[in-house]
């Protein structure tokens, strides 16, 4: 009898979430396609050189030291990527004994010829993307946007926004994107349902958000309380447990953030930026760069951006603290981020820097866009995520180092309308097929790349998962027959 409750249950629990799991499946199999398998900086190599070093060698030096035109004996970034590595490092850790050892100074085979990292790392940023996707699907879904805000909060972020574009990179920001959204979901969960379990996961996403990114994952905290202290007059008890339990996470995540800065640089105050100009761009400079510039804005990468004003008053009008926890980390990252010397974030494609607040951002667009959508026509949505798959799509099949990305490396060129991806980054593509691992100059996906190894048998697999995926999503749409008239209870009496 108990065997056919727990059926009952996980029945019941899958049930809720077949929209979600559906749709994250889709986007997995998408990325999986797309995926290149390869760094796309030195700065993600040495992320992952950290991993190896925790997971081998039991340090955070490196037992090799990284040569690229200088030595690099140690990482300077948050210690949270790395975490996530280690599972790939044991599960493929035949492969540690393939390492590529540079011949000179600036050797790109340290980029593009790391079978390790392809297997165990790569992957990673995979299915972050695709978790934080299913997350913003079940937020709007308790929010009450109904199916319609399943669908397209998950495409609008998945496909149309760069979120498709790191899904491939091997930076950190994906974490911390995932780190931003679960933390304010679980905390407005922890609002209706106080549960240890809910708690627990909101410090967790809290305190692996600080040790990712220390600046970025300090601003989502005022977030976070000010959501739990909307059940603190009706479960005094458990509000103040549940507080004590985020705190926890924080004072325990800065003290591991301590403790590995004084083990890297022997001082628990050094960040490793200490060289760098900092906050010297003028704001208003940066805000607009990171806004509406071709190469680097959000309105440009992200088109839904443009629903937010309207999602902010509907959202307002029944989740007022909700409205504030959102926006207040939203503002905060594009204030700090646009005052960077480094605002549009070096060699990469768009806002980067502002990445973690795109999930945010969805929930806004979302909102917007059913309440938009009541008395008008279908295809706003639709025009929304194409416009946003099209700015994506250089990024997910040219190699940015092969020379958009030197192309427009400074302030000024970012305002430059060729900067926009599709103008510009196509240029840079020669051929279709990677003449060997080192070759940037063709189709930058990974079935492509090994196609010629493989003589034309790995693009079977591409077309064989873009073919599954858009016959799942085409399914799913017919079943459900997805319509922005669906009743959404968050959009009642507007």
């Amino acid at each position: 009898m108990k065997t056919i409750r727990e059926c009952q249950i996980r029945h019941a629990y899958f049930h809720q979430r077949a929209d979600e799991l559906t749709l994250s499946i889709i986007l997995l199999i998408i990325y999986t396609a797309f995926f290149s398998g390869h760094y796309y900086s030195i700065d993600g190599k040495v992320v992952f050189q950290q991993a190896r070093s925790i997971y081998e060698d039991h340090s955070l030096i490196f037992k090799d030291p990284i040569e690229w035109g200088y030595t690099i004996s140690t990482s300077k970034y948050g210690i949270g990527l790395s975490l996530t590595y280690l599972p790939g490092l044991a599960l493929f850790s035949p492969l540690r004994d393939e390492v590529y050892r540079a011949s000179k100074p600036i050797d790109w085979g340290l980029i593009y010829l790391d079978p390790l990292y392809s297997a165990a790392g790569a992957p990673v940023h995979v299915i972050l993307t695709v978790i934080t996707a299913y997350i913003v699907g079940r937020f709007c879904r308790k929010l009450g946007l109904g199916v319609s805000g399943v669908f397209w909060s998950m495409l609008l972020l998945g496909l149309g926004s760069p979120a498709l574009v790191y899904a491939r990179g091997d930076f950190a920001q994906p974490l911390q994107s995932l780190c931003w959204i679960a933390s304010i979901y679980f905390a407005f969960i922890c609002k209706e349902d106080l549960k240890l379990k809910n708690a627990l996961l909101c410090a967790l996403a809290v305190g692996f958000g600080i040790l990712t990114r220390f600046l970025e994952g300090m601003m989502i905290i005022p977030a976070v309380f000010l959501l739990l202290s909307g059940s603190i007059k009706t479960d005094t008890k458990r509000t103040l447990f549940a507080y004590g339990v985020v705190i926890a996470s924080i004072v325990i995540a800065i003290l591991i953030t301590f403790i590995v800065n004084h083990y890297r640089f022997g001082n628990w105050q050094t960040f490793g930026y200490e060289a760098e100009p900092g906050w010297t761009t003028p704001v208003w400079v940066g805000l607009a760069g990171l806004l509406v510039s071709p190469r680097a804005g959000l309105i440009w990468a992200f088109p839904s951006t443009l629903l937010v004003p309207l999602g902010i008053k509907v959202l307002f009008k029944k989740q007022p603290a909700l409205t504030y926890a959102l926006l207040v980390p939203v503002i905060a990252i594009l204030l700090t981020m646009s005052s960077w010397w480094y605002w549009w974030g070096g060699w990469n494609w768009g806002p980067r820097l502002i990445l973690p607040s795109m999930p945010l951002i969805t929930i806004f667009s979302t909102a917007g866009l059913l309440a938009y959508k009541k008395d008008h026509s279908g295809l706003i949505p639709w025009m929304l995520l194409l416009t946003g798959f099209l700015w994506a799509l250089p990024g997910i099949t040219s190699d940015i180092l092969s020379g958009y990305a030197r192309l427009f490396d400074n302030s000024l060129e970012n305002f430059n309308i060729y900067a926009y991806p599709p103008f510009s980054a196509w240029k840079f593509i020669d051929h279709w097929f990677a003449t060997s691992m080192l070759d940037n100059t063709a189709i930058d996906i990974f079935w492509f790349r090994i196609a010629r190894r493989t003589h034309g048998i790995s693009l079977i697999v591409f077309f064989s998962l873009m073919a599954c995926a858009i016959s799942m999503l085409i399914f799913f749409i017919s079943k459900l027959n997805i319509s922005l008239k669906d009743k959404t209870d968050l959009l009642d009496d507007e």
